[in-house]
């Protein structure tokens, strides 16, 4: 009997915030007023990956050990032997896993204020540039593989590389 079993429980609570608002430039008397802010960028990645289970039965040990020999017995001697032998391979594989992933990925520029701004030469100015959020989630699990059993392979092989390029390659 093959057993394997795995449980995983993850909580990702993800806040990024970048903020370049709230200035405020209010009550100024005889001069030019202007708000110029930069870019707010958040980039948050979550990656989880559990219960990943791979068995090889390739071994061919399925009857090893489980030998008999009869010898060195006297003329008119009665032998017998006995054997029960269960050579069924059964594996039993569970995962159990639960994922609660709240991610909250703010970019704001806004709430920029000029108010009651007197005398200047030209019109109080806010300039604000963009705002971007880039949240990626990727949850992977329960995934169970077996080699080969009685001369069949069962199950897969799997490569994630290419998936965890694209991932980080979105986050640029």
């Amino acid at each position: 009997m093959l057993t394997q079993a795995n449980e995983a429980n993850f909580k990702n609570d993800v806040d990024a915030d970048a903020s370049t608002g709230h200035n405020s430039a209010n009550g100024n008397t005889d001069g030019s007023v202007s708000i110029t802010t930069g870019a707010a960028k958040t980039g948050v990645a979550v990656d989880n990956a559990a219960n990943f289970n791979s068995a090889d039965l390739n071994c061919n040990c399925v009857l090893d050990g489980l030998g008999v020999d009869i010898s060195s017995n006297g003329e008119d001697s009665w032998n017998a032997v006995t054997a029960d032998s269960n050579n069924v391979v059964a594996p039993e594989q569970a995962n159990d896993q639960g994922f609660l992933n709240d991610v909250n990925g703010n970019a704001k520029t806004g709430s920029n204020d000029a108010v009651s701004n007197t005398g200047g030469s030209s019109d109080p100015s806010i300039t604000t540039h963009d705002g971007t959020s880039n949240t990626k989630v990727n949850n992977t699990g329960n995934v169970n593989t077996i080699g080969n059993v009685g001369g069949v392979t069962l199950g897969t092989t799997f490569d994630f590389s290419g998936l965890w390029g694209f991932i980080n390659g979105l986050m640029i």
